[in-house]
């Protein structure tokens, strides 16, 4: 998959008032090749005031693929993998995405279980978001999502810091030397921004 600029939407009643037409236009006039919407979060539906239906087909008429992200806490793996599985089919989407954080730490049982699912039934690519630096959260069970995706999203935020691309390069190589320790081949890396304020 040729990767461009992307962006992640969070709430989509607050992009362009949730206007379909008015979200792939935007998409397309700031060039993205890739939209993410939030479509779930733990093993619940997210966004289901929007549209999602007429928004993903909106961007898909612009030719922008379009990709779900799901925040998980693991409390109900199977649950949040059924979620998952369900809405990215329902919508079409073109790719899947795990944004692990804090909720995610300290559940390898979990982990395997949610990522065992998702190994049996997704069927478009997977992306893992998550911390910039892995080393400094060996509580995620690192080795089970990233041999279960096809692709890292880290979120490499430069909020209130002068050196994004020393974090950048940073990200990197930290993502680069723990695949290689775990013993394979680094994923491709989508490194995600930040267009928000703080």
């Amino acid at each position: 998959m040729n990767f461009g600029k992307g962006m992640f939407l969070w709430k989509l009643i607050y992009c362009e008032n949730g206007n379909p037409q008015a979200i792939a236009e935007a998409a397309h006039s700031a060039g993205l090749s890739h939209v993410l919407l939030k479509i779930a979060n733990w093993s619940y539906p997210y966004n289901v005031s929007a549209d999602i239906p007429a928004i993903v087909s909106a961007l898909k008429i612009k030719g922008i693929s379009v990709w779900g992200w799901h925040y998980i806490a693991l409390e109900n793996p199977t649950g949040e993998g059924a979620i998952a599985v369900n809405l990215v089919d329902k919508f079409g989407l073109d790719g899947y995405c795990i944004d692990a954080e804090s909720e995610s730490k300290n559940k390898p049982i979990q982990t395997a279980t949610f990522m065992n699912y998702l190994s049996r039934y997704m069927r478009v690519p997977i992306a893992l978001s998550s911390y910039r630096y892995p080393r400094l959260h060996p509580e995620i069970s690192w080795k089970t999502f990233l041999y279960g995706c096809n692709y890292v999203m880290p979120q490499v935020y430069w909020m209130k810091a002068n050196n994004p691309g020393e974090q950048l390069r940073a990200c990197y190589n930290e993502y680069n030397s723990l695949q290689l320790k775990l013993g394979m081949l680094p994923l491709p890396m989508i490194p995600t921004g930040s267009a928000f304020y703080e």
